[in-house]
């Protein structure tokens, strides 16, 4: 039987319903259903192990037995019978005891790192030499004496005039005005999606302890997979609590903070 047949099982002797898995996690019912058919086919990619962790969590199962149980399905690989036991049980010891993997053969970095500043030196050598070629030869040119004029006596020399007040001035193009400052610090491995003034800018995943800032002139857009390892704030003040435990979440921010807050799980 495959894991998620015995998912269903479970939710059925304990006589919850979907729409009731549904309302507690924030999952849309037809997800559930999808995880119970084992069609994993219809499910964003990226929420799949937060739907199968909420969804273990409100059955009393481990998780972790059941993260497992799916990566070997995905693998298409064949795997034993998932033996469901509540979080406050210990594991079980695994019944074989694992084959040492031989390691591998790691790259000789040392010579390689040898080998390249060689090129590089080479190259940068043979390109000296090509532009030495095609410069011409500098000749020298005697420079003549300045001939001395005689001004008579009598001959009146007027100072430079100073410049003209009615000159026209060079107007300087205005500078953009960032009106908003939007400062992030990570405490936990997080994906976010920044969206500033409308305009798609940057999608990534950020490691634990990282920091980064952006700039806009009216709002941010921006969108979470776990809000609570987050720490946002505006103008140098703290945002305060973005979300609900580690549910993707959608945040518009203006000058005012934060004025939407929408789930990415109730789509």
């Amino acid at each position: 039987m495959m894991f998620y047949e015995e998912l269903k099982q479970r939710r059925e002797a304990l006589g919850i319903s979907i729409e009731q898995i549904g309302n507690r996690t924030k999952i849309n019912p037809r997800f559930i259903e999808a995880i119970e058919a084992g069609d994993f086919s219809h499910l964003p990619e990226t929420y799949i192990r937060l739907f199968l962790k909420a969804y273990t969590n409100e059955l009393n199962i481990e998780s972790g037995q059941v993260l497992k149980a799916y990566e070997q399905f995905c693998d298409n690989t064949p795997s034993k019978p998932l033996i469901i036991q509540p979080e406050s049980q210990e594991p079980q010891p695994p019944a074989e005891t694992a084959r040492p993997v031989p390691p591998s053969k790691k790259p000789n970095l040392p010579a390689i790192t040898i080998i390249i500043v060689i090129l590089l030196f080479t190259v940068m050598i043979v390109k000296q030499i090509m532009l030495d070629k095609k410069q011409p030869a500098m000749t020298f040119t005697p420079l003549k004496s300045p001939q001395l004029t005689i001004i008579p006596e009598d001959t009146v020399i007027q100072a430079p005039q100073p410049p003209s007040r009615d000159l026209v001035r060079v107007a300087t193009p205005p500078v953009a005005k960032t009106n908003l400052i939007l400062k992030m610090v990570t405490r936990d491995s997080c994906w976010l999606k920044m969206i500033i003034d409308s305009k798609d800018t940057s999608e990534a995943t950020f490691r634990p302890g990282a920091s980064r800032e952006w700039s806009a002139r009216e709002q941010f857009e921006v969108r979470l997979g776990r809000p609570n390892v987050v720490d946002l704030s505006l103008n140098g003040k703290h945002l305060g609590a973005l979300g609900s435990g580690s549910i993707p979440i959608r945040l518009v921010i203006t000058a005012d903070g934060i004025v939407r807050r929408q789930s990415l799980l109730s789509r």
